[in-house]
């Protein structure tokens, strides 16, 4: 496995530290990727350059790479799911796991709801991306 540092210091054991951070590097990448491309498609001006750029992008980082490895002579069919040393391995279905995803889901909500019409409609917008973002990346 490899290490992992924090300012210089060897953080690889501090599993409490190293998750939670990876996670919300995760989170803040994919939100300002969203929000960058659904600005763009919510302009009506310039939905059809952006959209067809969002679709070349999700093209070139999901299927391109691919095709690549796949013409080296890559076979993908060797990897070992279930194994406990493939980094970045989270619980999805852990109680706190759960509990922390559908509360901030529910603050999300409460958001949406109370918000300005404006804001409500580029944060629809973002969620709509980030769907399509996610689901891209189910490779």
């Amino acid at each position: 496995m490899q290490e992992k540092y924090l300012f210089g210091i060897n953080v690889t054991s501090m599993h409490w530290l190293t998750i939670p951070l990876m996670a919300v590097a995760d989170v803040v990448i994919v939100a300002i990727i969203a929000l960058f491309f659904a600005d763009r498609l919510r302009n009506s001006e310039t939905r059809k350059k952006w959209g067809i750029i969002f679709i070349i992008w999700l093209v070139c980082r999901d299927v391109i790479p691919y095709v690549i490895l796949y013409g080296l002579g890559y076979n993908f069919a060797t990897i070992s799911i279930g194994d406990p040393l493939i980094p970045s391995r989270r619980n999805m279905t852990e109680m706190g796991t759960l509990i922390a995803l559908s509360t901030l889901v529910v603050i999300g909500l409460i958001w949406l709801f109370r918000t300005d019409k404006k804001s409500r409609k580029r944060g629809l917008y973002m969620i709509g991306v980030m769907i399509i973002y996610m689901t891209a990346c189910l490779n």
